[in-house]
């Protein structure tokens, strides 16, 4: 069987009848990029405290209440602290706690909680002025609700640096369903 170089073969298996049957479809897929300031104030943060509390992301999603796979992240710290930062995605917008605060999420609100990346303070690429970090391939399975295609970010200093007024600027990669 010839397969055209913009045509996909996808085995279709029957677990009942143990056949394998070919399929010919099209090449598909879809993916969103976002680019996101941080809202969050200057001034010196502690160890484990809301950098920026929940923002949406809007129409992140191909339809309401689809999926996707949250791929990637970069993250640029205009202010050079280049420090542990945690990233969160969430399915809806639940307060982590109040921004220059310690962290604060019910057990039942953290079920929200989608995926957390953490950039880690030894991996980030100086830039004189600023430091930059990405971390391809994350792999976290995406949902929104049923009623929204929207996702939400926040996001925590787990190093307790100053920071400069909106100085983090976020470019998330997401596949679609």
């Amino acid at each position: 069987m010839a397969i055209d170089e913009l045509d996909r073969l996808e085995v279709i298996i029957k677990p009942d009848e143990g056949e394998v049957e070919p399929f010919i479809g099209t090449v598909s897929g879809e993916s969103s990029f976002i680019e996101i300031d941080l809202t969050l104030t200057a001034g010196s943060y502690s160890k484990n405290d809301v950098l920026a509390d929940t923002q949406i992301i809007e129409n992140v999603l191909r339809a309401n209440g689809a999926t996707g796979i949250w791929q990637s992240c970069t993250l640029l710290d205009k202010g050079h602290n280049g420090g542990d930062i945690d990233i969160f995605i969430l399915k809806k917008n639940t307060s982590i706690g109040t921004e220059n605060s310690p962290i604060n999420i019910s057990d039942s609100d953290a079920e929200d909680i989608l995926g957390v990346w953490t950039f880690e303070s030894q991996k980030y690429v100086d830039l004189v002025n600023s430091k930059f970090i990405q971390q391809d391939n994350i792999g976290v399975m995406v949902k929104s609700e049923e009623n929204s295609s929207d996702l939400y970010v926040a996001a925590v200093d787990r190093d307790g640096d100053t920071h400069v007024e909106n100085g983090i600027h976020l470019k998330l990669g997401f596949l679609l369903d």
